[in-house]
């Protein structure tokens, strides 16, 4: 017979085994899904930057082709004799080179001949521009309206310049000079570097064709000027889409990087904000450390993880709420579809989904197999409307789509479109999910309301109609 002690001994083994493996894998779950937390936050933070430094190339760029306009204003007063005009458009011009505004710091006009005959600075008069590739780029009778030059160190100017120019046309439409509008790269660099908001963070502007350095928010004369680099992750990833993510491995001490591009407008260049990963995973690194701890000591491990888990679902809770896209789907939220919905006028239709049976798919499969299905039925709804409507998480599984220009007519026909294509989803494809169906009401105004309010409630009392009929179906609302 075994000893009474030893087997105590054995049932505590055996419990502490049990303990130590639950709070080892509980730990492992919970950092694991830290660590995404914490990634997700920095991509977040990522991608506001990049727009922020988007906004500023744009609200740039939108300076450069006003200066140049005003240029073109210049040559017309000119042309009609409006000399005084011309003269009291030269001192703006003067005033908004001076004050180097987006980085603009001269404006110049060039013969064909390429010799400079007006500038807000008059020692540039005079100067020849015929072999700068953005005047023969201009010169050449390819006809193009517009040229950029990568960024240049100009002797006389004692630093770098970017030079955007175009073609000066004579009422016949003949051009009959070159207007240029020079930039100083790092201003706009110093105007990214307001932007960061850590040590560890980098906004940079490459051209998009080349990969070509226009500006970056820290020590940008060390990268002016050096060779291109069409190979550049980002360059890459951004010829296929227009925004993204993306994780590099930088050369020498930089380490991995998080980068978010945005694909500025239709002007050829690309932003993106680069944040240092490790600074990033510095949290995540010091609660992997207190977590291990706390299954060695089994004495704080569980209140260290409770913790922290309502820490990060707080965090998580306020992202959902200040967002205006919903994190999972990436669809719009209420606050965001209401906003876009204001003053519009119709006619216009409702479709309120509810997705049949989710939460069995839940039970059954396990949460992550239903935030799947959730993303997979957004991205298929996205992808099977129009560019103008509307495609919104309204609530769980439910779903909101706002087709613009639909009258009551075409609504069920179209709804009934959408219910086929989440029908089609999983079916014949050997998925864990089977199949998955949708009930559908539908409302249009200003038939059933002419506010969104009353068009929702009317869209809901179709639905519960829809699935009160047998599901898997789509109802139109009572007129």
């Amino acid at each position: 017979m075994q000893n009474p002690d030893s087997r105590n001994l054995w049932l505590a083994v055996a419990l502490w085994s049990v303990v130590t493996f639950a709070g080892g894998l509980g730990a492992v779950l919970y950092a694991e899904a830290n660590r995404q937390a914490e990634m997700e936050t920095a991509w977040r933070r990522a991608e506001t930057q990049a727009a922020a430094a988007e906004d500023s190339l744009l609200s740039g760029l939108e300076a450069v082709r006003s200066s140049l306009q005003l240029l073109l204003l210049r040559q017309r007063l000119i042309d009609y004799g409006d000399a005084p005009g011309a003269m009291a458009l030269e001192a703006v011009l003067k005033d908004l080179a001076q004050e180097g505004r987006h980085g603009i710091v001269l404006l110049s006009v060039a013969d064909l001949a390429g010799r400079m005959v007006w500038s807000s600075a008059p020692d540039v008069v005079g100067n020849d521009i015929s072999g700068r590739s953005y005047f023969t780029e201009l010169t050449d009778g390819s006809g193009r309206q517009f040229s950029a030059s990568p960024p240049e160190m100009e002797r006389a100017a004692s630093g770098w310049r970017v030079h955007a120019a175009r073609p000066i046309p004579a009422a016949d439409g003949a051009p009959v000079a070159i207007a240029v509008v020079s930039l100083d790269p790092l201003l706009l660099s110093g105007t990214l570097g307001q932007q960061v908001s850590r040590p560890g963070h980098s906004i940079v502007i490459h051209r998009l064709s080349d990969g070509t350095v226009r500006a970056i928010s820290w020590d940008a004369e060390t990268l002016l000027g050096h060779r291109p680099q069409p190979q550049h992750p980002v360059i890459l990833a951004a010829q296929l889409t227009d925004r993204g993510r993306i994780v590099i491995d930088m050369p020498g001490e930089e380490g991995r990087v998080v980068a978010a591009w945005r694909v500025a407008g239709t002007s050829g260049m690309v932003v993106s904000a680069r944040f240092d990963l490790a600074e990033e995973m510095a949290n995540d690194t010091r609660l992997t450390v207190m977590l291990s701890l706390a299954v060695v000591l089994l004495s704080c491990g569980t209140l260290v993880i409770c913790l922290a888990w309502s820490r990060g679902r707080s965090l998580h809770r306020r992202l959902l709420q200040e967002a205006r896209h919903d994190p999972l789907t990436g669809l719009h939220n209420r606050r965001s579809l209401e906003a876009q919905m204001a003053g519009r006028a119709g006619p216009y239709a409702a479709l309120l989904f509810d997705l049949d049976h989710f939460k069995s798919v839940n039970d059954r499969h396990g949460h992550d197999m239903g935030d799947r299905v959730l993303r997979d039925v957004a991205q298929a709804l996205q992808g099977a409307v129009r560019p103008e409507d509307l495609v919104c998480r309204w609530g769980g599984e439910e779903m909101l789509v706002v087709l613009s220009r639909c009258p009551p007519g075409d609504a069920a026909p179209r709804a009934e479109a959408l219910r086929r294509v989440i029908a089609s989803l999983y079916a014949g494809r050997g998925q864990p999910i089977e199949a998955i169906t949708a009930s559908i009401g539908v409302a249009c105004a200003p038939l059933h309301g002419a506010a969104l309010p009353a068009l929702i409630r009317a869209a809901d009392a179709a639905l519960y109609r829809a699935k009160a009929e047998g599901r898997d179906r789509v109802a139109m609302a009572e007129a």
